[in-house]
């Protein structure tokens, strides 16, 4: 995994898996500190194993709640640590120690201090309706009804995806070209961005695919469409071109180890 020494990098993760399988088809991605990532899709994964067994039909808000959870015991683990180091306690020795004004007021404040280095996306589907849920270190998580990113290079793709005026009405090629494009530009503006990896594409109640995102088809697409022009990728003859360069997905079940 990269880190940074200094002002140098240290590492590579350039073959670093950052996708994952979860239950109910849905798919995690993350960026961020990898053993913290680890521990939220290993919570994340575990809560909705559970939910599975106690309720019928799995909801929303079943998948909502599961990543609020995750992240918030990977905080939990992290304020525990923090205790430990700082103040010499682990968090129930704190909390037993709740009558001390001062030794409270401490905690809380580091506490406050505590924001996980976790970015995570989930994708999927329930009942075939789409699911994209994003979570960034303390802040709620929210629900996306078009596009979002996550890491270093998120600002610079954003400006890629609207450029080409990505949107939730965009066809599947026409939606590859931009990720294309978001992914390499990212690269070429920030150092610590990894090269593309393939993208994948979630199909509800099926086995995904997947399509390497520096295909030349995407690249000659990108050469030969300017942005008033990308619509026209939504014809049947551009779906055809680009289901060719589709192939099944292959990713390991289950969490992280």
């Amino acid at each position: 995994m990269t880190y940074i020494a200094g002002t140098a990098v240290v590492g590579k993760h350039d073959q670093t898996s950052k996708l994952f399988s979860l239950p109910f088809g849905f798919l995690g991605i993350v960026a961020g500190t990898f053993y913290q990532c680890e521990r939220f899709i290993s919570y994340f994964y575990d809560r909705m194993a559970e939910t599975a067994k106690a309720v019928p039909e799995v909801q929303l808000d079943h998948a909502v709640n599961a990543m609020t959870y995750a992240n918030h015991q990977v905080r939990l683990r992290l304020f525990e640590n923090e205790l430990v180091s700082k103040m010499g306690l682990t968090r129930m020795e704190w909390l037993d120690r709740k009558s001390n004004p001062k030794l409270r007021r401490a905690g809380r404040w580091l506490a406050r201090q505590i924001v996980p280095d976790v970015y995570s996306i989930v994708a999927g589907f329930l009942r075939d309706r789409p699911v994209l849920l994003r979570v960034c270190g303390k802040d709620p998580v929210e629900e996306e009804q078009s596009h979002t990113v996550i890491g270093s290079g998120g600002d610079f793709a954003l400006k890629k995806l609207a450029f080409r005026g990505q949107g939730p009405y965009c066809s599947i090629q026409r939606t590859a070209l931009s990720i294309s494009e978001a992914l390499r530009f990212a690269r070429r503006k920030n150092r610590f961005v990894g090269p593309p990896a393939f993208g994948v594409l979630v199909l509800p109640g099926k086995i995904g695919k997947q399509f390497d995102s520096t295909a030349t088809l995407l690249r000659n697409w990108s050469k030969s469409t300017k942005k008033a022009e990308t619509p026209n990728l939504d014809s049947p003859e551009h779906w055809k071109e680009f289901e060719q360069i589709l192939i099944p997905l292959t990713i390991a079940s289950g969490p992280p180890p």
